[in-house]
Order: C-alpha cells, then structure tokens, then sequence
C-alpha cells in the first residue's frame, strides 16, 4: 500500500466482511438438491479424479468463467469482489456529486479524490507538473549529503529507493514500535528478476532496460541520455539486488531479526548517518532499531561513495516517477502497465479506469469509504450476528482443546489461556481514524495520493514511543478478506 507501510494490528485479529450474499439474516440455509449444489455444479465429470482431482473438482466453474484479459488471475472470491467494486463506485459517484459537503469532511475527501481521478482531460493537460517540484529537488544533488536528504524526503510521500523502512509492532517485544530497516530499491519485483536463468525471467529482464529508458524519455531525455540512464540505473539495482536476500532467506523470522543500537548500526554504515537520515523524516532518532539484512545495507552504503551522483540522480528521478506513474498523464501510466501489468504481470488489457481509481481510494482513504459503506451494507445487527458466528468458533476451538487425549492438563491451560487472549475484531471498528489532518483536493491525482501517502508516514512514525494500540484496524470494513497479526 503506498502509504501504508506495514500491518500493525496489535493482536491476532479476524475480520469478518459483513456484506455479500449472507443468509444469516434468514436462519441456516436450506439443503440442496446434487443440481443446485454449486460444489457439485462446478465439477467436471469428465475429468478423472485420479488423474487430476483439482480439474475434476472445479473444472466447470474454470470453463464457465475463463480469466479476465485485464487480470493476472481469477476466483470465486475476485467474483465476490465486483459486487464490493459496484458497491463503491456508488458511494464515490453520489459523493462526488454532492455540493454541500464541509471543506475538510469525510465526503469532502472521499468525492475530491474521486472526482481528481477520474478527470482524465485535467491528468493529460498537467503531464509531469504534479512531480516537478521532486525532479527539481533531484536535479540539484549536488553531494552525497544532499542525495541523502533527498532520498529521505521522498520516502515521506511513498518513494523507497535504496531500501525499505517501516514501523511496526516488535516482533519480540508487542508493547513498543520499532523502526524496521530492510533491503529494498529494486525496481524489479523481487531480487531474483535481476539473475535467475529462466526463459520467463530473462524475457522480463530483457524488457526492463527499454522500459526504464521510455519512462526517461517521457520525462524529457533523448534516446541516448535514456539509454545511459538506464544502464546506470540497472547497474545500481543489480548491485543492490547482489546483497540482497532470496524469498526463501527472508523466511527465517530469526536470521531477518537483528536488534542493535542506532549507533552500531551507524558504525556498520557509517555513509548513510542514520540520525540524520532520520532527522530529515522528522523521527526522532531511537535507542534501537531492528535491521532485516545487515549485509544488504553494507553494499548500499559502499554504493554511496562508488556510485557518481549523476547515476544515483537518474535512479531517483526513475524510481519517483514509477511510483506515481499510475497518477500521471497516459503515456506514463500505458507505459508503466505494459511492463508491470502485461510482460510481468501477464495481462493483456489494463482494469478501466474507475477501478484503478477506486483501488488508489481505497488504498489512500478506503476507511473513509468504509464509514458510508457500513451504513449501507453492514447494520449493527449484522456485525452483531457475525461476533456472535466468531464467538462460537472460539467456543468450539476451546472445547476441542478440554478434550484432546494427546494433551496434558498443564499444556490445556496454557492453550486455553492464549485462546482466551486472543482479540476478535469483526466487521467493522468501533472507533475510526481521525483523518482532519489529511488534505485531499479536486484537482491533482498524484498530489492527492502524496498527500495521502504522506499521511500514512506521518500515521505510522507518530507511533514511535507511544503505547501500542491494540483497538487499530489494518483492513477496511468493505475489504472481503481476513488477517492474522502473530505480533
């Protein structure tokens, strides 16, 4: 999530969504014949089960409802999800259209944003103006020093170059935040794009320099400035990506775990001067910080000084502009489609614009949304109903565990008593968001979504040295998922 840095729900939670399609408001369901019993109604009769059971099993529902040229994938819960989509679009298009609401007011913003996304004439008339204060700021780096500050501030509205930060629950300590520091600045999807010897991974990497030097190029170069800017800006990620862990690395919670103070860890990369780093978020430097892949942050900071500063400003400029791309006029966001939606995505037709623009919404102020949507979709009664279905989970869970042969009494009560620890949260919050801070306005796409990124920094790194916030929401009422938080 732009914005949004990491999930921070302060104990294991489950969300129930509370809108499509339920018939607990009329009692159980009623049994089904075999024809109308959609698990047998979707079977394939024709495929073997022994052969393939998960073709036997939902053959006809993939026959029936073959993927979407503008999507990667498809599934029953996609399907879901378009009621959720018609759903949405209703409360952006009644808010949009509203004329009385307060400046300020949560239908002020969600109709604002609304209206800014999909006036497409405005988005083209503007082109890049919306960034150029940013591509200023980068064409001034002149020092390492500068370059840094640089690299800092755009962090606080939702461009991570060189690495990841974010600010969470510690995993070892749930009552305090901490600042999480992991690689990052690739503007591939993963580490291995950059060197696995596949046929898919090297058509994707093969396509990647020439559609790093378009994006340069939309920005103003010529085709032989694009084309070396490309190449030092690869050069740049690949080294980072050379330091960099593998998926399967970065599942040891332990090996990715490592607490040291903000001194040693300045010591380890003395280049990057991490309080003053920081000090350009406006975060007050911490007695600790936790750093996923201390190695990787070792060949960013040696990079720092290899590395002309003409390169690191083209790989600035490359990734702020991939990162509002999707916000900017259309040449910009076909072409980042192209490579991120259809050479690594795989689909073939960009989602319509309403939908893009509703998941930019619902990703910047979707808890807006959700307040109206709750009052449509999601009564009291009905939250109420799901809390009790979830009570009876638990209930059942705690009865099995009283009689499982294979447990001691000692091991029940411990098990009974981190049931009993574990919070619930159902439908939709009991208390919402202040989002008065939060400036969303009518006429700029991509500066409302650094405003709202911006905001979900600030959210975040506020948190630092306050009590954790076990009440916090990380999903939207209208989301039709669950989550689970360990921490």
């Amino acid at each position: 999530m732009s914005g949004r840095t990491r999930v921070l729900a302060a104990f294991t939670a489950a969300v129930v969504l509370c809108g499509a399609g339920s018939y607990a408001a009329h009692g159980a369901p009623p049994l089904l014949s075999p024809a109308m019993d959609p698990l047998v109604r979707n079977m394939d009769p024709g495929a073997r089960p022994g052969d393939d059971f998960f073709l036997h099993a939902n053959g006809t529902w993939m026959k029936e409802h073959p993927i979407p040229p503008s999507e990667r994938g498809w599934s029953i819960a996609l399907a879901v999800m378009e009621e959720i989509y018609a759903q949405k679009l209703g409360i952006c298009k009644e808010t949009a259209a509203t004329t009385d609401a307060p400046p300020g007011s949560s239908e002020q913003k969600v109709g604002s944003f609304w209206i800014a996304g999909m006036d497409s004439a405005a988005i083209e008339a503007k082109g890049t103006r919306p960034i150029q204060p940013w591509l200023d700021a980068i064409a001034a780096i002149r020092t390492r020093e500068e370059l840094l500050e640089t690299v800092a501030h755009l962090r606080t509205v939702g461009v991570g170059a060189i690495y990841s930060l974010f600010i969470g629950l510690d995993d070892k300590n749930s009552t305090q935040y901490v600042i999480f520091l992991h690689q990052g600045g690739l503007g591939m999807e993963d580490r291995d794009y950059y060197f696995m010897d596949d046929e898919s991974t090297n058509r994707i990497r093969d396509e990647y320099p020439e559609h790093v030097a378009a994006m340069l190029r939309l920005l103003g170069d010529d085709a032989a400035r694009a084309e070396q800017g490309a190449r030092s800006i690869i050069e740049i990620e690949t080294a980072l990506a050379g330091r960099s862990r593998t998926l399967e690395e970065r599942r040891d919670p332990y090996a990715n775990y490592n607490k040291m103070s903000l001194g040693d860890f300045t010591k380890l990369t003395p280049s990057i001067r991490w309080k003053d780093q920081l000090a350009e978020m406006e975060i007050a430097p911490p007695d600790s910080v936790v750093v996923g892949q201390p190695e990787f942050f070792v060949r960013a900071d040696s990079l720092l000084g290899a590395v002309p500063i003409e390169a690191w400003r083209d790989y600035l400029r490359w990734h702020l502009v991939s990162t509002f791309a999707p916000q900017l006029s259309s040449a910009f966001d076909k072409q980042n489609f192209h490579f991120y939606g259809t050479i690594s995505g795989g689909a073939t037709e960009q989602r319509p614009r309403w939908k893009r623009v509703l998941n930019a919404e619902e990703d910047a102020i979707g808890e807006l949304i959700g307040q109206v949507w709750v009052k449509r979709y999601c009564s009291p009664a009905t939250k109420a109903r799901y809390e009790k279905l979830t009570d009876n989970i638990f209930e059942t869970y705690a009865e099995r565990i009283r009689h499982l042969p294979w447990m001691t009494e000692a091991t029940k009560e411990k098990a009974l008593l981190k049931l009993s620890r574990v919070g619930k949260k159902v439908g939709y919050p009991d208390r919402w968001r202040d989002y008065s801070t939060l400036e969303i306005g009518g006429d700029s796409y991509a500066e409302n979504q650094m405003s709202a990124n911006r905001w979900w920094f600030r959210h975040y790194a506020d948190k630092l040295g306050k009590p954790v916030d076990r009440t916090e929401w990380e999903m939207t009422p209208q989301t039709y998922n669950a989550y689970f938080d360990g921490s």
